[in-house]
């Protein structure tokens, strides 16, 4: 029979950490200045990083908005919400109308939409080959 101390105790780890926020980086000018990290609030269950002609930008973001399509497959309607997004979530940022986005990258974990992680990716399958020749 299990205690109702131990019930409790796992009701409340499983409501921790199902509330725990997303942490995701953020910057407005990434290629200027340092991303910060920022953590989501409740309604914002991605992180996006967006490419503008060469101006980066790395933030919290909404499910909808990544699940629009891509701008690279000309899907306008997603261009205009990410150009919505920009304007108001960052009043400081014009976006020329004739901006051409090269990226969008949406993901869902902690600090997944920093460049690094994707360098580190293919690093990460070469590790049990570099492992093998260093025994021999």
């Amino acid at each position: 029979m299990v205690s109702h101390w131990t019930i409790d105790v796992v009701v409340m780890l499983a409501l921790v950490s199902a509330a725990s926020a997303l942490k995701c980086y953020k910057c407005k000018d990434c290629a200027n200045q340092s991303a910060q990290v920022e953590e989501c609030s409740y309604n914002y269950d991605t992180c996006m990083k967006i490419d503008l002609s060469g101006h980066v930008i790395k933030g919290c973001s909404r499910r909808v908005e990544c699940s629009l399509g891509t701008i690279e497959r000309g899907a306008v309607d997603a261009w205009n919400s990410v150009k919505n997004w920009i304007a108001n979530l960052h009043e400081d940022i014009e976006v020329p109308q004739d901006a051409q986005a090269r990226v969008v990258g949406c993901c869902e974990h902690d600090y997944c939409n920093s460049a690094v992680t994707k360098l580190m990716n293919p690093l990460l399958l070469l590790l049990p080959l570099m492992m093998y020749y260093l025994q021999c």
